[in-house]
C-alpha cells in the first residue's frame, strides 16, 4: 500500500478561503471610503524624520473606482 505524504487540499476549502479573502478585501476596500484622509506635517531632526505633534489635517483622498479594490496590491506602489 502506497502512503502519501504532504498536506492534501480539498477543493471545498481552497474555495472557502479564496471567498474568506475576497470577503476582508471587500470590508476593507468599503471601509476605506469611510474614514477621512489624513496627514501629520513632517520634520527632519539629525537625519531622522519625525511627526509634527499636533499638525493633523484632513486631506482630499483620491476616488478610486470600485475595481481598484480587486487591485490592492498595485495601489501600494
Amino acid at each position: 500500500m502506497e502512503s502519501k505524504n504532504g498536506a492534501r487540499i480539498y477543493k471545498k476549502a481552497y474555495i472557502q478561503s479564496i471567498l474568506i479573502l475576497f470577503v476582508i478585501m471587500m470590508i476593507a476596500g468599503g471601509i476605506t471610503t469611510l474614514i477621512s484622509t489624513g496627514q501629520f506635517n513632517r520634520i527632519t531632526d539629525a537625519g531622522r524624520e519625525l511627526i509634527e505633534p499636533g499638525n493633523f489635517q484632513f486631506v482630499d483622498s483620491p476616488a478610486y473606482p470600485f475595481w481598484r479594490w480587486f487591485t490592492t496590491l498595485a495601489l501600494l506602489n
